[in-house]
């Protein structure tokens, strides 16, 4: 019986944690954020967990830049998802001191996981690969949250016995 109440205790706990964490999942029905593409105005602002609409390469020497900021340490993923054409996307991602830290393409969607280093202003750009495609596609940027690593509970000892956690 104690057992059970110890897990349903811990249970709790641990919702209390995400929930905390995770506002939004308390938070039914909101629409989620986006960046509208416009031509000329860019680079375009976009910050986590937004995803961009209306975007695409129009022709070979088409490029599309956004900006984030981006504190070091935070764990992020970038998402470019081919929506229509032929476009081989290609993303290339500059930190703020202007080093490249992501170059990459795929023949229809890409995503990648990165560890930002350093704090500040990030650029990223969008092209077709070959310079020769052309098609539409979406941009998400997420950050990554951080994995949950409970301490161990161990059963039948007092919990004023700090040796007890691992």
């Amino acid at each position: 019986m104690q057992k059970r109440i110890i897990k349903f205790v811990l249970q709790a706990f641990v919702l209390q944690i995400v929930i905390s964490l995770f506002p939004s999942l308390t938070q039914a029905n909101q629409p989620e954020p986006y960046v509208q593409c416009i031509e000329g105005q860019e680079p375009l602002q976009i910050s986590y967990g937004e995803h961009t609409v209306d975007c695409q390469i129009e022709n070979s020497t088409d490029l599309d830049r956004f900006q984030f900021y981006g504190s070091s340490g935070d764990e992020i993923r970038i998402m470019v998802s081919r929506t229509s054409g032929s476009l081989h996307p290609q993303l290339e991602v500059w930190d703020p001191n202007g080093d490249k830290i992501i170059d990459t393409w795929s023949s229809s969607d890409i995503s990648v996981d990165e560890t930002l280093a350093v704090s500040g202003t990030y650029l990223l750009a969008i092209s077709d690969h070959g310079q020769d495609y052309s098609g539409s596609y979406t941009l998400q940027l997420e950050k990554i949250p951080p994995v949950f690593d409970p301490p161990d509970i161990l059963y039948d000892i007092s919990t004023s016995d700090n040796s007890c956690y691992a």
